[in-house]
Order: C-alpha cells, then sequence, then structure tokens
C-alpha cells in the first residue's frame, strides 16, 4: 500500500492555504452526491453484445427514430451508434443530418438517407459488426474487432486503488457513453501565492467505442473550481481480435481481458499521483505563472488551432478582463490556461466539450508531460 506523506511535498502553510483547506472541505462534500450517482449507474448497466453480418443489417426509420434491423435484433438506435453506421458506411454525418432535415416534415429525406445506407451496407458481404445494446437502444455499432473491455470492474479498480492512497471520488461525469470519474488527494498545494491547488486522478472508459480507457492527472483552481487535466498517464485503445460468430465462446476471454487490465489500471494509479508528478506540476504552474502574453496576437498564437474561432474569442475575452477571482492575476501563460477552463464551467456546454476544454487547459501548462502508458 501506498501512503502519501506531506513532507514529500512543497506544502502549503500559509493564510491562503488554510482558506484554501476549508474551500476545499466544501468541494468534497458538494462533489461526493455526484461522483455516487455515476458510480451507481455505471454499476447498473447491463450491455448486450451480438456480432451480425452487416449485408444482413438494414436501417429503418419511423417518426424520427432510427432503427437497425439485423437477425433477432430490431432497436432504436442511439444518435451515437446512428453515427457510427454513417460513418461505416463512409457517407459524412453532416450530409446525412442535412439530408433528413431537408424534407420539412416529410419522411423522404430520412427515407433518402436509410436507402443509401442499406445499399452501402448490403455489399459488405465480408464485414461483420458488433453491435452492443443497453436498455433495448443500440449504443454502439462497432468493429468486429472492438476489443470489449468491461466498465464495472475497472471502475472499481480505480476506485479501490484511489482510496488507497488516500484519494476521495469528487465528481461524476457521464453521458449515454462514455463516462468519466474524479478523485482528489485531499491535500493542498500553493505553487505561488495565494494559488492554492488541488490534485488528483481521473478514470474514464467508453463501452460503446466513443473513446478509449484512460487515466489521467488533473488538477484544480480551488478558488473558483477551474480544473484542467494535464497528463494522460494510461491510455488504451478499444482494437483487439476478431471476435466470434456466436458472442457467447468470446465471454472468458472478455472476463480475463478485463481483469488483466484492472491489474494494469491499478498498478498505473498507485504511480499516477506521486510526490515527483505533482511536484513537476506545482514547477510548471510557477512556470506558467511567469511567461507573459503580449496582447490578443499572442493569446490567439498560443490557442493557435486548440479551440475553435468562437472559443478563441471568448478565451482572449476573459484574458484580457478584469476578473482576478475566477482568474489569476497577470497577464500569464497561468492566466490563459485558467481562461480555458472558466470557460469549460460555462452553461449549456456538452460533456463533451466540457471535457475537450479542460484538456486543452491542461496542454497549455508548459511542463514535461509523462507518456502514457499503453496496454
Amino acid at each position: 500500500m501506498f501512503h502519501h506523506d506531506a513532507r514529500d511535498y512543497a506544502t502549503a502553510a500559509s493564510e491562503a492555504a488554510t482558506r484554501g483547506r476549508v474551500r476545499m472541505e466544501e468541494i468534497i462534500h458538494k462533489g461526493v452526491e455526484s461522483a455516487a450517482r455515476v458510480i451507481e449507474d455505471i454499476q447498473a448497466r447491463v450491455v448486450q453484445d451480438s456480432v451480425i453480418r452487416t449485408a444482413a443489417a438494414r436501417i429503418e426509420q419511423a417518426e424520427g427514430t432510427w432503427k437497425l434491423a439485423a437477425g433477432d435484433i430490431l432497436a432504436p438506435l442511439h444518435p451515437h451508434a446512428f453515427a457510427q453506421v454513417v460513418n461505416d458506411a463512409g457517407m459524412p454525418k453532416k450530409y446525412a443530418d442535412e439530408l433528413a432535415q431537408q424534407a420539412n416534415g416529410t419522411p423522404w429525406g430520412r427515407e433518402l438517407v436509410a436507402h443509401n445506407l442499406n445499399t452501402i451496407l448490403s455489399h459488405r458481404d465480408k464485414q461483420r459488426n458488433l453491435v452492443r445494446r443497453e436498455a433495448g437502444q443500440v449504443k454502439g455499432f462497432l468493429s468486429d474487432r472492438f476489443r470489449r473491455l468491461d466498465s464495472r470492474p475497472l471502475l472499481d479498480a480505480f476506485i479501490g486503488s484511489a482510496q488507497d492512497l488516500g484519494l476521495v471520488p469528487i465528481q461524476g461525469v457521464g453521458t449515454d457513453t462514455k463516462v468519466r470519474v474524479r478523485a482528489v488527494l485531499p491535500q493542498v498545494f500553493e505553487p505561488v501565492p495565494s494559488e492554492v491547488m488541488l490534485f488528483g486522478l481521473e478514470w474514464g472508459n467508453s463501452d460503446y467505442g466513443d473513446g478509449g480507457h484512460c487515466v489521467n492527472l488533473w488538477t484544480m483552481r480551488v478558488w473558483c473550481t477551474n480544473l484542467a487535466v494535464t497528463d494522460e498517464c494510461l491510455r488504451q485503445i478499444h482494437l483487439g481480435r476478431r471476435l466470434a460468430d456466436d458472442i457467447t465462446y468470446s465471454e472468458q476471454t472478455y472476463r480475463l481481458d478485463t481483469q488483466a487490465n484492472a491489474s494494469a489500471l491499478r498498478d498505473t494509479v498507485r504511480h499516477a499521483i506521486g510526490p515527483a508528478r505533482i511536484n513537476g506540476m506545482l514547477e510548471a504552474i510557477r512556470t506558467a505563472n511567469t511567461e507573459e502574453i503580449k496582447g490578443r496576437d499572442g493569446v490567439a498564437k498560443i490557442l493557435g488551432k486548440a479551440l475553435g474561432k468562437a472559443d478563441s474569442e471568448k478565451a482572449a475575452d476573459l484574458f484580457e478582463g478584469n476578473d482576478v477571482v475566477n482568474l489569476p492575476p497577470g497577464n500569464t501563460v497561468w492566466r490563459l490556461s485558467n481562461a480555458v477552463s472558466w470557460l469549460a464551467q460555462g452553461k449549456n456546454l456538452s460533456t463533451d466539450r466540457k471535457l475537450e476544454l479542460e484538456r486543452v487547459a491542461g496542454e497549455l501548462i508548459p511542463h514535461q508531460a509523462v507518456k502514457a502508458r499503453e496496454v
């Protein structure tokens, strides 16, 4: 078992750190319920798998709902799975969506999309696909080489290992097709005077091909809960051997593969948030706090193509504004990183966009990223 000793870190003992610890307790108290809800949701999920012959599959539409018909399967397609079908057929998703919308309430546009898809799929004589269903809905239309990793035991492994290190689950972020669970090390750090930080780990997976299996290091500014994902510690794509036609023959491999990856996950967690990693990030934040940015052109140069034009403009507006509560003072890279993190807390953002902004915020901090362990 690993124990974190405060003496291993650049500990924070200022008046700001004292106030930061109070704020930390508030963040933990507020977030525990969020994490518990997502964890319970994951544990309750039951995925049903089938391997189908692609040429025999048909896409149907009725009353604005896409359905997949294949063998004994007749089930509605989740938008994520429909996008996978469209992508598999080589049809631009934007074209399919626009064609469906051109019908002005009549079915001809959707019927034409279905006709095109079915014509293409009918010529895939040698292709097979893995269909993953949950609660009667198709959520994944995947390659028959999709490496199935059960989120439930992997999450158990992450939570158990994190708790062994003294980390506390504080946030769950979930969509229908992907999930993130975050745990915090309940200790405050102050790399820059009055900049009180928390560090933690994030676990993520998708059972439906909406991203890989990962463990990431994150940091949070306690005054405003700006969060940046700084390092990918484990990365695993869902690519493996071809599945047998009868999926039941692959169930033992599925369980054994998941167990092996749970073991690798526990090992990664034990080393992902050690003193060397945290102290390195503290030094990176100090560096970011001294690197000045010259005007709006400097902001645009640093952001480059990491954000779209609209979000880049919003980040620049925040950076040039007078807010020194939600953002640190100064015209520095550290302030810009927090401007992007602050954008991630905006209302009406999709979960995917929120996670992307937090990743970009972490990439702006000039640290030596640790190469992710690939398993």
